[in-house]
């Protein structure tokens, strides 16, 4: 019996092991891409992307983070009690319930484009809406598949449809822009084929997942149907943890909404002309990569241990240890990251976008980077915990103040404002979302000894990367352009930055070997730990 757990265990940390990289890499992807996309499109063009971008986005986070995780959850509770049947059955009530809520978000985006259009300042966005609405409809089917695999702990179909469904998206999205931009096209109509791309892309995404359940179910008959007693029993768990789940994880995604909402309109109140306030939302806009490449790094070390905590729920004392190394983990590279973008943000944002716009305000941006990574960490630690609805309450709360944030300081600062609304919003959820992880469990989550190693170690870092760029003045001579030099100069500085950080905090010894060893590659950087016992008090 024990052999058999520890195998089930084995299986799903490989499962979720798969899952993680699926995501990293398609984190990666979808940040990336929008860095050649404003090379073609320039601020204008990237303004009118990111100002749809969010409802994409959480269509994704839907079919991805959000249904997909309850309707698992489902599908694995009868399995594990042997009743094939009644799991095969969970699937179209599920669908149902799914449908139901992406029928109803497409209909009011598909219906409200032109007044949604008007409320974000700018009419011509309407047919951007439009066609992003459309992915809404491919969500149910998407969703109840990624479930119904990761219920049986197969998350191969997941991970390739994930995968799939970037790869075709952003090829299509920076091929369309290319040619069309070549063509002469207006940046509103390629914008709406970029959004066209990625409705195919979720199509792909879709057809991969349809092509695994036909492969592995030719032979056995599937049942849609059970009791109308059951089917409303599901349906109701799939509206209300469904739902609970998914806002979760948009917290980032509704942020970007209320920009996308409020700033052009504020900066045209504020007395800004149209032209230009679009251009003030675009250069804002470069952000959001550099927050998403902030984070990817951060979040997957830090949620590679939340698997943990769900399977050590009943030994409490080893259950808060992993809580409290995710969390350390989570502030140790979320804080290296923002502050390494601080540092390079002039010569980043030239090597990226040609020039040095908005820099001043992109170095208050990605300070997301710290308190978002926070946020989501302790999220999916009380998610573990089976703690939901609490988290998606505080999400819903971050997003009504960074609305009324909005207002204010926009109107005073421009962009400037709601980059200080965002972190601000953030970092009022981190202080609630700690409260309540320590009300339910007692855990010291930092000690005095952690707060100084991570200073002293940013504090090596910051002085390491201001002396090299001191030195690095020398070698600008050799280099053709000031693009040129500044991707030298970012990325060494971002290279030496990391590696002078990376061995300060090993060496300060706030991680065991135990924890160093749950890393990937953990074991073979043991050989950089001092000798000695790490301090927990």
């Amino acid at each position: 019996m024990k052999k058999e757990k520890d195998n089930s265990k084995k299986v799903l940390l490989k499962g979720t092991a798969i899952l993680s990289v699926a995501g990293l890499l398609s984190k990666i992807l979808s940040a990336v891409y929008r860095v050649p996309f404003q090379n073609i499109v320039g601020d204008v063009g990237f303004y009118i992307y990111q100002q749809v971008y969010p409802f994409y986005g959480i269509a994704v986070s839907f079919a991805t983070y959000g249904f997909p995780v309850v309707i698992s959850k489902l599908y694995a509770e009868k399995i594990s009690i042997g009743d094939t049947r009644a799991a095969k059955n969970i699937l179209f009530p599920a669908f149902v319930s799914v449908s139901t809520i992406c029928l109803l978000i497409f209909l009011v985006i598909y219906f409200g484009s032109t007044f949604s259009a008007r409320l974000m300042g700018d009419p011509r966005l309407e047919p951007l809406l439009k066609m992003v609405s459309l992915t809404f409809l491919i969500i149910p089917l998407v969703s109840v598949m990624r479930g119904h695999f990761q219920g049986q702990v197969f998350m191969a179909p997941t991970a390739i449809s994930q995968l799939g469904e970037q790869i075709v998206r952003v090829s299509l999205i920076l091929i369309l822009a290319f040619l069309l931009t070549a063509k002469g096209f207006t940046l509103y109509g390629i914008g709406k084929w970029t959004m066209f791309a990625s409705v195919v892309g979720s199509l792909c995404g879709a057809m991969i997942l349809v092509a695994f359940f036909i492969h592995h179910h030719h032979q056995s008959q599937i049942h849609f149907w059970n009791s109308i007693n059951g089917s409303v029993k599901i349906m109701k768990v799939v509206w209300t943890e469904g739902i609970a789940v998914c806002i979760s994880s948009l917290t980032l995604l509704l942020f970007q909404l209320a920009d996308s909402f409020q700033m052009v309109p504020l900066l045209k109140e504020s007395g800004m002309a149209l032209t230009q306030a679009q251009v003030m939302k675009g250069i804002y806009d470069r952000g959001q990569p550099l927050v998403q490449l902030g984070m990817v790094l951060a979040i997957s070390l830090s949620l590679s241990v939340v698997p943990f905590v769900a399977a050590m729920k009943r030994k409490s004392e080893e259950m808060t240890g992993y809580i409290r190394f995710a969390f350390q983990l989570s502030l140790v590279v979320s804080s290296a990251a923002t502050t390494g973008l601080i540092l390079i943000m002039n010569d980043l944002n030239v090597m990226l976008f040609e020039n040095e716009w908005g820099s001043n305000v992109l170095r208050i941006f990605v300070l997301i980077v710290f308190f978002a990574t926070i946020c989501t960490t302790i999220i999916s630690v009380l998610q573990g915990l089976d703690i939901t609805y609490f988290s998606a309450c505080i999400v819903i709360v971050g997003f009504f103040v960074k609305l009324l944030f909005n207002r204010f300081f926009i109107l005073k600062w421009g962009t400037m404002g709601a980059a200080i609304a965002s972190n601000l919003a953030l970092l009022l959820m981190a202080v609630i979302l700690i409260y309540r992880l320590r009300k339910t469990i007692d855990i010291r989550l930092v000690n005095w000894r952690f707060v100084i190693v991570l200073i002293k170690s940013l504090t090596i870092m910051t002085i390491t990367i201001s002396l090299f760029f001191l030195i690095s003045r020398v070698f600008a001579p050799l280099f053709h352009g000031v693009r040129l030099f500044s991707a030298f100069v970012a990325i060494c500085a971002a290279v030496i930055g990391a590696i002078v950080f990376f061995i300060s905090i090993i060496r300060g010894r706030i991680f065991s070997k135990e924890e160093i060893i749950l890393l990937p590659f953990g074991s073979r950087l043991q050989f950089l730990l001092k000798e000695g016992r790490v301090n927990r008090d």
